[in-house]
């Protein structure tokens, strides 16, 4: 609700204070008095007139203040949480300024500075302006399935349907991720199976390394020594050397007799060496036959050290890790079949929920085709008690691909000549008759308070006598819902008023016209009704039919 507007320094107004009440606010006053400026100043606080022409003194600034109450639980608290903005009573306070002859302006929520674009997304909820086409809710085709909803009570609905198509969203989301990514999981899982077989076809095992690389040492070593060992080997096993040793022998036994011991030492120790010969033989005959190898062997040796060393430079791990290194590549191709089956399960899971959806989605369906009859019905019959008997309205229901919302476009449509065509509810060009259009919808639509202050201009331009007064008595009661703000030239508009305000030109201490706004008493609003029946002079019948017109319980 709004329930203060401040001007100062705009337009004709100098200063005025206007706090708005709950219900039906009329708002009166002779032609030029300054009636559509009072809604001009509202506009400009609002986000939707950002005219620089607007200063009454163009080197003074100028300003407006617009108070809202709102319940708690209203959508604008929601936005200025999640703006972090101050919310208090909760009291909204929209100040919006402009100087520097109409070259600064500056926007303030609750004494923070705001932009344009955030002043009308609260704004938007705040009051609802006819006589604004584009800000008007009820004229945007992009809202007209909401207001359907509402009327047929289908919002639960509806909310179930878009999360089930949250769901939807997030598992197809989900499903082109891993299908973005199952060409490159396609190449590690041939990857991680190319090593696993090289590693266990090498059968390799701990320890092999190292035994591996000195059985290298040793071959490249025999390899290369093996003629000198073959040649020792010959010099030893000739024969010649024992022969010659058991000769020397033989001839020292000789002259034992007559020599004695002193060839005994050197014949013990030609004894002791042909011993140790036969042992070197012995020896030498063992290490002939170790370094009796093939020489494809120390290839052999070679290739496969060289084979384990490559896949452990391959994977980045000393040699004594490959197997850990298998096991792991092993777990890691057990989750990626697990992840295959999990996107099995997803796309069947996908299925159900598109199933689930589906119901859902064709029960609002036939919901809203019910409620269609109804709210078809009412507004047309709305539109009649208003006087408007050569309209026609209709809400096209048409399906279109699934969404958050169901499988339906809804369409306000209405023809507003007999013979003519259908076509948007914008069409109306008469503002008298589009006011009275969108006040037969608001009614018909209406069954919960909003917490929006719907402002209408001018309702009933063009019309009179008891098309008027069913204009006053629907405002009226659309005003149990939500607070109504009319400008009327119409007495029968301003008799149903639960509040009535008056604008009149004046002349401020120096001289100056200017606009200012008062709040009517029961006597006054008789005045006024009064002139507004006869003119500037108020005839006794006049205010007989001013008191006709006003109820006593607004006395």
């Amino acid at each position: 609700m709004l329930s203060l507007l401040k001007v100062n320094n705009l337009l004709l107004i100098e200063n005025a204070e206007v706090e708005f009440k709950k219900g039906l606010n009329t708002v009166t006053g002779e032609t030029g008095a300054g009636k559509s400026i009072l809604l001009d100043c509202l506009s400009f606080v609002l986000g939707w007139n950002n005219r620089s022409d607007l200063l009454r003194k163009a080197d003074e600034p100028g300003e407006v203040v617009a108070e809202f109450s709102v319940p708690s639980n209203h959508i604008t608290i929601e936005i200025l949480i999640e703006a972090d903005i101050p919310v208090g009573k909760p009291l909204i306070i929209i100040r919006r300024t402009i100087s520097d002859r109409g070259r600064r302006k500056r926007i303030y929520v609750n004494d923070r500075v705001v932009s344009l674009e955030f002043l009308k997304t609260i704004s938007s909820h705040l009051v609802e302006m006819q006589g604004q086409k584009d800000s008007h809710a009820l004229l945007k085709e992009k809202n007209h399935r909401d207001f359907l909803d509402q009327f047929a009570l289908l919002e639960d609905d509806v909310l179930e349907a878009s999360k089930i198509w949250k769901k939807i969203q997030l598992i197809k989301q989900e499903l082109i991720d891993r299908e973005f990514n199952a060409a490159e999981s396609k190449v590690e899982e041939k990857h991680l199976e190319r090593s696993i077989s090289e590693i266990e076809e090498l059968s390799f095992e701990d320890g092999e390394e190292i035994e591996l690389d000195s059985k290298r040492k040793f071959l490249r070593a025999a390899f290369k020594n093996k003629e000198r060992i073959g040649r020792a080997n010959q010099i030893l096993n000739s024969g010649d050397l024992e022969n010659n040793i058991a000769d020397a022998i033989r001839w020292l036994v000789e002259t034992r007799d007559s020599l004695g011991h002193l060839v005994e030492r050197t014949s013990d120790a030609l004894e002791r060496t042909l011993t140790d010969l036969n042992e070197a033989q012995r020896e030498m005959n063992d290490l002939s036959r170790s370094l009796d190898f093939d020489e494809a062997e120390l290839e052999r040796v070679e290739e496969r050290l060289f084979k384990i060393r490559s896949l452990s430079r391959k994977h980045n791990v000393t040699s004594d890790l490959l197997s850990k290194i298998v096991l792991q590549f092993k777990e890691e191709l057990a989750r990626r079949v697990d992840t295959e089956e999990q996107t099995e399960k997803l796309k069947s899971d996908l299925l159900k929920i598109e199933e689930q959806f589906s119901i859902v989605a064709n029960e609002i369906s036939v919901k809203r085709a019910e409620a269609i009859k109804t709210l078809d019905m009412l507004v047309n019959q709305e539109l009649k008690y208003l006087k408007m008997g050569d309209c026609i309205f209709k809400t096209e229901l048409t399906q279109v691909s699934a969404n958050s919302f169901g499988i339906d476009h809804v369409k306000f449509m209405v023809i507003t000549n007999k013979g003519g065509q259908w076509g948007e509810v914008g069409r109306i060009s008469s503002g008298g008759e589009l006011s009275r259009f969108l006040l037969a919808l608001k009614v018909c639509l209406s069954k919960k308070e909003q917490g929006t202050a719907l402002v209408f201009d001018e309702i009933d331009r063009g019309i009179g006598g008891a098309t008027a007064d069913s204009v006053g008595k629907r405002l009226l009661a659309l005003s149990e819902l939500d607070q109504i703000i009319v400008v009327t030239h119409s007495p029968q508009v301003a008799s149903h008023g639960s509040n009535h305000w008056l604008v009149k030109k004046d002349q401020n201490e120096i001289n100056e016209t200017c606009s200012t706004v008062k709040e009517l008493n029961y006597e006054d609003r008789l005045n006024e009704i009064a002139r507004m029946i006869s003119g500037e002079t108020v005839s006794k019948e006049a205010r007989a039919a001013a008191k006709n017109l006003l109820p006593q319980s607004h006395n």
